[in-house]
């Protein structure tokens, strides 16, 4: 990975409008988690791609499993009830659609839940630190869905957030 980087959180609540290098991605999230989506329909959405190698055994643990969202450890441990931002590095995966491919995704973040971009100089250009690849399975569309009882659902069945002490340890 090139040495010059960044960290930028990962939208907690609400819409991304796009992970670079991924264009015209889109989805609404809720405690860092999509809830739907919608792929972008460029020529990156046709090959699996990894830039930085924190989440590239994560995607591979992600595409044996039927949720369109989960917390994977980097080392690709499924992290049932993990926690983006809760004091530990994550990659976090969803899997989102086009009109023709569906893409998981699986971005990494650490503790703080912030994101790593670095310009990937296979694409000259800036990328989060994750992998993508071609899966089976989709988040559903936020065109055609209400957000609204999407996040209700979710927060009804999602684990409470721990608190993070002063040293950045979850208080769990």
């Amino acid at each position: 990975m090139a040495s010059k980087s960044t960290k930028t959180p990962l939208v907690k609540e609400g819409t991304c409008l796009e992970i670079e290098p991924y264009e015209s991605l889109l989805y609404q999230s809720t405690h860092f988690e999509p809830v739907c989506g919608n792929l972008g329909t460029g020529d990156e959405y046709n090959q699996p791609h990894n830039y930085g190698d924190k989440c590239v055994a994560a995607l591979a643990s992600f595409e044996t499993i039927t949720d369109n969202v989960a917390i994977f450890s980097p080392d690709g441990t499924h992290n049932k009830g993990g926690l983006v931002g809760a004091g530990y590095d994550t990659c976090l995966c969803f899997a989102l659609s086009n009109r023709a491919v569906k893409g998981g995704i699986c971005v990494w973040a650490d503790g703080e839940g912030q994101a790593e971009r670095f310009v990937a100089p296979d694409i000259n250009r800036l990328a989060y630190v994750g992998s993508y690849g071609l899966v089976n399975k989709s988040l559903p569309s936020c065109t055609f869905s209400d957000v609204t009882k999407l996040k209700a659902t979710w927060s009804a069945t999602a684990a409470a957030m721990p608190a993070i002490t002063a040293a950045g340890n979850s208080s769990k």
